[in-house]
């Protein structure tokens, strides 16, 4: 979705679950319920945001939370596995940078550059860094 777009749409609990899913489930009365309980439970309300657009904190807050956990535990025993979503600093640093950086590939590759360099030796997803 465009940057104009995103900045455009109100926060509610049946725009999360449109975020949530593209399927059909996103109309689920029940589901959209749930969401207005996440916004009433976290106080996911703009005066809380500190000026971060709302997508980028339900992706990380959220978002992230679930799916990743997943594969978290199904690689932990086999990988160092770093979790930036509970790195709430690192994250904030993050959300400042620029909408297009963020988008790209930029800032993980330059956190990997200044962290642990020997990583851009191997292909990630697919493309080489170094």
């Amino acid at each position: 979705m465009e940057k104009g777009k995103r900045n455009k749409k109100q926060l509610s609990a049946k725009g999360l679950a449109a975020l949530y899913t593209r399927s059909e489930l996103k109309n689920d009365p029940e589901v959209i319920k749930q969401f207005q309980e996440f916004i009433d439970i976290t106080e996911f309300k703009y005066e809380k945001f500190y000026n971060y657009n709302y997508f980028d904190l339900f992706y990380w807050e959220h978002r992230m939370t679930l799916w990743h956990s997943l594969i978290v535990l199904e690689s932990d025993m086999a990988y160092e596995t770093h979790i930036l979503y509970n790195n709430r600093v690192l994250l904030s640093k993050m959300l400042t940078a620029p909408y297009e950086v963020r988008e790209s590939s930029e800032l993980f590759i330059k956190m990997i550059r200044d962290t642990w360099p020997e990583l851009l030796n191997l292909p990630i997803n697919g493309k080489m860094y170094v």
